[in-house]
């Protein structure tokens, strides 16, 4: 009964993934044509967009003057506003300091009890900011744009005219960039952070194109302030863990929709060790638990269509899906591996085909692996992107393949802390710049 149980679970989880990886598939190839054949060129813009780039950070020391120091370097209209949550390792001290250089640099200290509260209201802060400086300096709101980078992010050289030529067009409101994670690599987990950001995600947000739902990404988003401001406020986000999706859902709740430029970047760091990637993923867990709070607001939606809300729904039980999917597996094979060593104890001559047989499964299980490091190795070769070195590459379809059994321990870590009501923010740490 237990094992039926699991199967069916099991196979309800796999046709969900496997829908959705023929539909990413299918409609990337889709999306590659028509961008190919019916993009229009605009020689850049008459009157661009002044910019307000956000840099959000708390214990940023090891990236934070680099990152400053190579966004002052971007020829735009605008300012760089770094907004420090009480750090104690000195970051608005380094901030500033390379703040002294560059007027269009602006650091904003956070100070406890405010701080410590979450992204979302690190960045409502700036907006007040953003608020009175275009007053002040009478600014037309049709023209501002606000950013929101990683204190660890870098844009791609193009990406500032990739920008200007997508706001010209004042139709366009809002927009997600292409997320890369920056080389050299040291290791096959960093590989896989890439694979997953620059082939697997973009695989799929070149899928919602087709459907209208492209999801925010945190790093690297863009939108005009205007019909944000009209739609949800000076106060845009929200105080989910996964603020990104949050105000994903309520500008789609207004009618909006994020737009996606995959020929631009923005670069961030690799997490080095299985532990790191582990918070980091229990934070998103967590947060799109905090989103389920809009399925109602979403079902009934008129702004939102039937394909959208499928969609949404999806990634709203994603954590659900995740934890059936993971628990079916883990308890098959056990099943599995009580009954092979059963059989093996009453026919020890069967140890060798046993053997080989399990070898032939465990290839077979890499299966996707393999086509998503394919995927990724041809994204590389695209864009003219340094691949990973072999060894690097060799072991990258078994972590893709296996990485549900790390990520398991981040929804048991999601699950928990939010069936105690601990919402504090679960921060990436980085690790130092040469």
């Amino acid at each position: 009964m237990i094992e039926t149980g699991l199967s069916i679970l099991f196979e309800i989880a796999m046709y969900i993934f496997l829908t959705y990886v023929f539909l990413s598939i299918f409609l990337r190839k889709a999306v590659a044509v028509k961008k190919n054949g019916g993009q229009i060129e605009v020689n850049g813009a008459d009157d661009p967009p002044f910019y307000y780039m956000i840099i959000p950070g708390m214990n940023e020391a090891l990236v934070i003057q680099q990152t400053l120091a190579q966004m002052a370097q971007y020829h735009f209209q605008g300012k760089i506003v770094m907004i420090d949550d009480a750090s104690a390792d000195g970051t608005a001290d380094l901030a500033e300091q390379t703040a002294a250089g560059d007027d269009r640099i602006v650091v904003i200290r956070r100070h406890l009890p405010r701080a410590h509260i979450g992204k979302g209201d690190s960045l409502n802060q700036v907006m007040d900011y953003v608020k009175h400086d275009c007053r002040r300096h009478g600014r037309n709101l049709k023209q501002v744009v606000i950013g929101v980078l990683d204190a660890d992010g870098v844009l791609s050289t193009d990406a500032i005219t990739q920008l200007n030529r997508f706001f010209q067009d004042p139709d366009q409101v809002i927009c997600q960039l292409r997320v890369k994670m920056d080389s050299p690599f040291t290791s096959a987990l960093q590989v896989s952070q890439d694979l997953e950001f620059f082939s697997v995600n973009n695989m799929s947000q070149n899928m919602r194109m087709r459907t209208r739902m492209v999801g925010l990404s945190g790093n690297g988003q863009f939108f005009r302030l205007l019909p944000v401001l009209k739609a949800v406020g000076w106060h845009p986000w929200g105080h989910a863990l996964l603020d990104d999706y949050e105000l994903t859902l309520k500008l789609m709740l207004h009618g909006i929709h994020v737009q996606y430029i995959d020929s631009a970047f923005v670069y961030q760091q690799a997490l080095t060790s299985p532990y790191k990637l582990l918070r980091q993923r229990s934070r998103w867990v967590q947060g799109n638990l905090d989103c389920i709070k809009y399925f109602k607001a979403v079902m009934t939606s008129q702004q939102i269509d039937v394909i959208q809300k499928v969609g949404i729904l999806y990634f709203l039980a994603q954590p659900w899906i995740n934890v059936a999917a993971d628990l079916s597996v883990f308890g098959l094979t056990i099943i599995t591996g009580l009954r092979v060593s059963q059989l093996l104890v009453a026919h020890p001559s069967l140890l060798v085909s046993a053997l080989i047989t399990g070898g032939l499964l465990f290839l077979f299980s890499q299966f996707w692996g393999f086509v998503f490091s394919a995927f990724y190795i041809h994204d590389l070769h695209m864009t003219r992107m340094t691949v990973p070195k072999w060894t690097h590459l060799v072991g990258l379809p078994s972590i893709v393949s296996y990485m549900y059994v790390l990520l398991f321990g981040s929804l048991v870590m999601a699950y928990w802390r939010k069936l105690r009501g601990n919402n504090s923010w679960v921060k990436t740490a980085r690790q130092s710049v040469g």
